[in-house]
Parts: C-alpha cells; structure tokens; sequence
C-alpha cells in the first residue's frame, strides 16, 4: 500500500523520510496507538562499545 506524504502527521514526517514508506507502514501496523520509547544514540551504542572483545 502506497501513502502520501501529506497523509503521515507532521511529528512524524522525518520518521516516514528514513524508513519509507513500507517500513514506516510496518512500525506503525506494529506500534501504532502506544507509546514508544526511543533510546539516545549514546546509549544504544554503549552496549555494542561495551561487549566489544579485545584480541590480544
């Protein structure tokens, strides 16, 4: 199924503009009508960062 851009609320144009339409239809099939928390790029990349294994 095909949106118009004019047809995703304001707040979340810039989401629809990343993931595109398929996507964009996917998370909101998924998670629309709930809340949704969204972690900070710091955090998300601590976990990664901090499992990181050094080879010596």
């Amino acid at each position: 199924m095909k949106i118009r851009k004019e047809d995703v609320y304001e707040h979340l144009e810039l989401l629809y503009e990343i993931v595109g339409d398929e996507k964009y239809l996917e998370i909101v099939r998924m998670y629309g009508g709930s809340n949704l928390y969204i972690p900070t790029y710091k955090a998300t990349i601590r976990n990664s960062r901090n499992s990181f294994k050094y080879i010596f």
